[in-house]
């Protein structure tokens, strides 16, 4: 890449495609071009959960190797091969790098060419998409946590379009049933963030719930989760995932767990889960 668009990038645009090169190579060069970059950088996985490099040389160096997967990544689409995968190592370690924040922002915004009342599109915007959405906003709320930009967070979250997770009526039960899982997770990933979230949480659980018996009682305890009281949605939570039959959910033990793990009154805690 020339040097103005590499400029602060600590070597996230080092490299760059040249398009007129990749124009004239054929589809079987482009899938093995993109198949060697992913392998020279395949060791991502052994650094999970460690710290981003504080060396400026070793923070360049992870840098160059996300630029050269996201051009792998250019070179499989273009080669219209589905089998490889990017795995980028900025995502692995346990603190990002603040650059990572605008090309996440830059997927995020892609999201807003899906208009969620289209309902020819709708169709096309299957469970796996509704999956990797999930991801892509985990990622986002992690890392605006880590740098402290909570306006940003507003931002992004306010933008994420609760009717994008709406299941057509023609879609696939049981992968409905995996993705209903994942926006749940966000939901509750939302709503701990805060009462000030709670609005966005509220409107993504009403999504993934729709229809369920037990629908409003949940709403009624991610509110509560919203508002910090652990001992109170222990107790509830655990009331509802081991009472009625019609009205069990999954959700109900994650928020017993997530409420127990989080009370600062192990005693308290422990006393309204005994008493169910």
């Amino acid at each position: 890449a020339a040097p103005c668009e590499s400029f602060d990038s600590l070597g996230l645009r080092t490299f760059k495609l040249r398009l007129d090169v990749a124009d004239r190579m054929p589809p079987a060069i482009l899938a093995a071009f993109a198949e060697v970059l992913l392998l020279k950088n395949g060791a991502a996985d052994d650094r999970r959960g460690e710290a981003l490099p504080a060396t400026k040389p070793t923070q360049q160096a992870a840098l160059r190797g996300a630029n050269e997967c996201l051009i792998a990544a250019d070179c499989a689409r273009r080669a219209g091969s589905g089998r490889l995968l990017l795995q980028s190592s900025l995502l692995q370690f346990r603190t990002r790098p603040p650059l990572l924040l605008s090309l996440l922002s830059k997927c995020a915004a892609s999201l807003q060419a899906f208009d969620p009342k289209d309902d020819q599109r709708t169709t096309t915007w299957y469970a796996k998409a509704r999956v990797m959405s999930t991801y892509l906003f985990h990622q986002i709320i992690v890392l605006c946590a880590q740098l402290r930009q909570k306006e940003a967070l507003a931002k992004q979250i306010e933008l994420d379009a609760p009717q994008r997770y709406a299941a057509h009526q023609l879609a696939h039960a049981g992968s409905q049933v995996v993705a209903g899982a994942r926006i749940l997770d966000k939901a509750i990933e939302v709503a701990l963030l805060g009462s000030s979230f709670w609005e966005q949480a509220e409107a993504k659980a009403q999504v993934a719930l729709k229809d369920h018996p037990a629908a409003a009682d949940l709403i009624a305890l991610l509110k509560v989760l919203s508002e910090k009281d652990y001992v109170k949605v222990a107790g509830e939570a655990s009331r509802l995932a081991f009472g009625e039959e019609e009205k069990r959910h999954p959700l109900a033990l994650a928020l017993m767990r997530c409420a127990a793990k989080r009370s600062w009154s192990k005693e308290e805690t422990q006393a309204a889960l005994t008493t169910v």
